[in-house]
């Protein structure tokens, strides 16, 4: 191998390290971030739409939530998905301060009194 194929391999090599990297990062930024919206969506589901119960009106404006999130967003938002969000809030609150994780190096905070991670 001539002295300029090595370098070529090698230039190309650390190329595609500095691109894996910056691909994993930015996947894990990502799911830290729908990880986030899908807790808040949650919150917003169980305080303004459920009340804690699933009321006739709390259903038909699942229903209804569902469609109207499809239609402007695209798939990921079933009344299934919707009703998921609410149980993951409910599941990851911590009723005094509102407080569900922090993001620190990777790992989920699930419980900030007990510092348990994922």
């Amino acid at each position: 191998m001539t002295e300029i194929a090595k370098l070529n391999g090698e230039l190309f090599t650390h190329m595609q390290q500095i691109i894996e990297q910056a691909r994993t990062q930015a996947y894990r930024s990502v799911n830290t971030i729908l990880v986030q919206r899908n807790w808040l969506l949650g919150k917003v589901i169980n305080e303004q739409v459920l009340h804690g119960e699933k009321t006739t009106y709390g259903l038909q404006m699942m229903q209804e939530l569902s469609q109207a999130l499809t239609a402007a967003y695209g798939a990921g938002f079933t009344k299934t998905n919707l009703y998921s969000y609410a149980k993951f809030n409910s599941y990851f609150s911590v009723a005094k301060d509102d407080v569900i994780f922090h993001a620190l190096c990777g790992n989920i905070l699930l419980d900030p009194r007990r510092k348990e991670t994922l």
